[in-house]
């Protein structure tokens, strides 16, 4: 008892640790062989976990481990076959039977591989495991009543005794699922278990003077049988058929940079450009550095004052930018999404599908109310609202810790398209071109 307690406790806390925890149940059907044996057709619950050690595009390998509890129905024996065998001269012989209990137990812990490829929203994940079962069907007994000689007596006629199963099984499965969320996805789960043997020995009463071609005996003759046995050996067979669904514990959402398919966020900064501070001062005055030009689009002064050179307004090579939007969807025909740069250049896409997107890049709002004519700024000069970018680099990968293995530059109508490898979380983060582009031209005034 101790031993199967420990086992099924370690198999729980590696399910804890898991990156993805499955809960199914569904039908248990055994074989004709076990049917014969009296072992029914029942139901079952399993916990399993999958622990992936190598990924590769919409490709998955890793660890299964589970744990299952089966319930199978401890069939009746054939009452009207011993009925047959045993009759008794003029007189009737009615056959009883009971049987231990109605329901035999079995628990296993398993361990094996299983891989997944994922098609959109859709995955089949073929798999393989192996594992200890420990099984206790059920026995039954059957009795005969006869009037004999005005008195109702009983005897007994067949024993069925199940000796308890203990051994390795192996279970091939294959899981087809539909992923609803980036955690939730529900699966259809079909498996073939295969364990030990399964041994039951059946003793029944001989007649004194032997089984007769006609089976009728006198009382007596069955009063003063003996015992015999035979014993019958069956696999360990079973069919699953389950539905369940699946948790993934290993994502993680992020505070998005903007509402999905809604408004972007008001307050969105203009990354490395050179504009007001909040106070409402020009950091165009004489003293202030490049580096401290960092700074929120909410001021009151135009950038074109004396003493900020045009060619200052540019963002830096490389340098990350923010206050962009960022609107697309999938394609063709995806929802459609809209993001707004952060003060790191940083836009958070969470939930995407796989797939190809194209997403168009424009400039932020500006100050509303706020002149830009100064003189020595041409109106023609200043970056409008909404105008597309062209130029920009697009660096990201899954986030968290992807790596940016994805990257792509905005063509000149401001338009760039990602491939996203799987589902899942993804960063992206917007810098300037190491050399001019477009971002020149619509970047440089921008407020």
């Amino acid at each position: 008892m101790k031993t199967k307690l420990t086992l099924v406790l370690l198999t729980l806390a590696q399910i804890a640790s898991a990156q993805t925890f499955s809960l199914s149940s569904g039908i248990t059907n055994t074989s004709g062989k076990e049917k014969d044996n009296l072992i029914g057709n029942g139901y079952n619950i399993q916990a399993d976990a999958f622990l992936p050690f190598y990924k590769k595009n919409r490709f998955s390998l890793g660890l299964s481990l589970g744990a299952d509890y089966t319930r199978l129905k401890n069939l009746s024996p054939d009452n009207e076959a011993v009925a047959n065998r045993y009759k008794v001269h003029n007189t009737n012989v009615t056959i009883g039977a009971n049987t231990d209990h109605a329901m035999s137990n079995s628990i296993a812990g398993l361990l094996g591989l299983q891989a997944q490829f994922q098609f959109g929203n859709f995955s089949v994940s073929p798999g393989i495991s192996s594992g200890y079962l420990h099984f206790k069907p059920g026995g039954s007994v059957q009795t005969g009543s006869a009037d004999i000689n005005g008195e109702q007596r009983q005897i007994g006629l067949v024993n069925e005794e199940q000796e308890t199963v203990k051994g390795i099984l192996f279970k091939p499965v294959l899981k087809i699922g539909y992923q609803f969320t980036q955690r939730i996805t529900v699966f259809a789960q079909t498996s073939l278990v295969s364990g030990p043997e399964i041994r039951r020995t059946t003793s029944y009463l001989v007649p004194q003077g032997g089984f007769r071609d006609d089976n009728i005996y006198e009382p007596t003759q069955l009063a003063n049988g003996t015992w015999a046995s035979v014993t019958s050996v069956a696999t360990y067979t079973i069919k699953e058929i389950n539905i369940g669904v699946s948790v993934n514990l290993g994502a993680r959402k992020n505070k998005p940079s903007g509402p999905r398919g809604g408004a972007a966020s008001a307050s969105y900064a203009a990354g490395k450009a050179i504009v007001n501070d909040p106070s409402g001062k020009s950091i165009s005055t004489k003293g202030v550095k490049r580096s401290e030009a960092v700074v929120a689009p909410t001021n009151e002064k135009s950038i074109s004052e004396k003493g900020l050179k045009r060619s200052e307004a540019k963002a830096a090579p490389g340098n990350p930018i923010g206050g962009i939007i960022v609107k697309g969807g999938k394609n063709p025909g995806g929802n459609m999404l809209q993001f707004v740069s952060n003060d790191n250049g940083e836009v958070i896409m969470n939930g995407l599908e796989a797939g190809s997107y194209t997403f168009r890049l424009a400039t932020g709002e500006q100050s509303a109310g706020k002149s830009i004519s100064t003189k020595g700024v041409k109106r023609s000069d200043m970056a409008k609202p909404g105008s597309p970018i062209g130029g920009i680099v697009v660096k990201g990968g899954k986030n968290p810790g992807g790596g940016m293995n994805i990257q792509a530059v905005s063509n000149e109508n401001g338009d760039v398209e990602l491939t996203i490898p799987e589902a899942g979380d993804y960063l992206f983060k917007l810098e300037a071109p190491k050399r001019n582009s477009g971002l020149k031209d619509t970047l440089k005034t921008q407020v």
